[in-house]
């Protein structure tokens, strides 16, 4: 079972939009947001997925079986999807069945990551493209927490896998600057 973040009017948050950021920007796109997350950035803009002290996760979240969720994902007709979350890599046991059975069918699967997790086999192989989001001290989270160098270092060697940052402040431009020397 998938634990997926709920919409407003109750159903699962699998949705179609555009790719807004980063090198498919533009691209037609279904979403599957997932809850949960291991970190809790200050500035986050969906603390409803995993901030369970000022949000009711029986509310904001649902269990769904990987057969409803490829389901609800084909409904769309459109072969690009992004897992995004909270943090997907949480989940990734119960999603590379599900990833692996939509890069059958023909799918592009793109992945959310914070980078603190890192992918297993069975995930890697069918995902098609890692946007890596490592965060810096402006996140309020702590360094250990949001600094796994073992796991930054294997996104790092990953040919497609691609990194932004959430720059709130002019200091979280050093940071950027440190983790490209350090990785």
């Amino acid at each position: 079972m998938l634990k997926v973040s709920r919409k407003p009017d109750g159903q699962p948050e699998i949705f179609y939009s555009l790719q807004g950021e980063g090198v498919t920007m533009g691209t037609p796109t279904v979403f599957l947001r997932l809850a949960l997350c291991n970190l809790t950035c200050t500035w986050c803009d969906t603390k409803y997925t995993w901030d369970w002290e000022h949000y009711d996760i029986a509310e904001e979240a649902m269990e769904m079986s990987r057969d409803a969720v490829e389901e609800s994902i084909l409904a769309f007709r459109c072969p690009h999807l992004v897992i995004t979350g909270g943090e997907p890599l949480m989940q990734q046991k119960e999603l590379a069945p599900l990833v692996s059975s939509l890069k059958q069918k023909g799918f592009y699967c793109e992945v959310e990551t914070n980078g603190t997790l890192a992918p297993l086999p069975a995930m890697a192989r069918d995902i098609d493209q890692w946007n890596v989001s490592p965060k810096l001290d402006s996140s309020g989270n702590l360094l250990a927490r949001r600094e796994i160098p073992q796991v930054l270092e294997a996104f790092c060697a990953l040919p497609n896998a691609y990194f932004k940052f959430v720059i709130v402040e002019p200091g979280d431009v050093k940071g950027v600057c440190s983790l490209r020397e350090k990785y």
